[in-house]
């Protein structure tokens, strides 16, 4: 970090600040939206950890990481560890076979960290809808 960048994975991040966007963008994939709860189980069948769903009174219409129970952010946390030890692999695969595509992974975020967003858009976009072409 002292140097400026660090590693995620084999993707070296040339500001440093970044890497801690992406994580925090990482932990609101995992905590909120619609297949949060999916994307969880499939990472903890894969590598262990507990996918229980975030409480009710937990959610808020924020839908911040840090507004969750310190036991919450701890499992999640714990989920995220070993997608980002092997980084962009396994999170590609984990959302491939969870059914996560981009448009579902980045939908309720206003502002996308560029490695994040690449690895959405070139490895996760689903397939391509192709018009009939009679």
């Amino acid at each position: 970090m002292q140097r400026g960048y660090t590693w995620l994975g084999s993707n070296k991040i040339e500001v440093s600040i970044a890497y801690f966007d992406i994580i925090r963008q990482l932990l609101r994939i995992l905590s909120f939206g619609a297949r949060s709860q999916g994307l969880r189980e499939t990472v903890a069948k894969r590598f262990g950890g507990d996918p229980s769903p975030i409480k009710e009174d937990e959610k808020t219409t924020a839908r911040k990481f840090e507004h969750l129970s310190t036991h919450s952010r701890y499992r999640i946390t714990e989920l995220l560890s070993p997608l980002v030890q092997h980084w962009p692999e396994a999170f590609i695969d984990t959302c491939q076979a969870s059914r996560n595509f981009s448009s579902q992974l980045l939908k309720d975020m206003p502002f996308v960290r560029y490695h994040l967003w690449m690895i959405a858009k070139n490895e996760l976009s689903g397939s391509p809808v192709h018009p009939d072409r009679r």
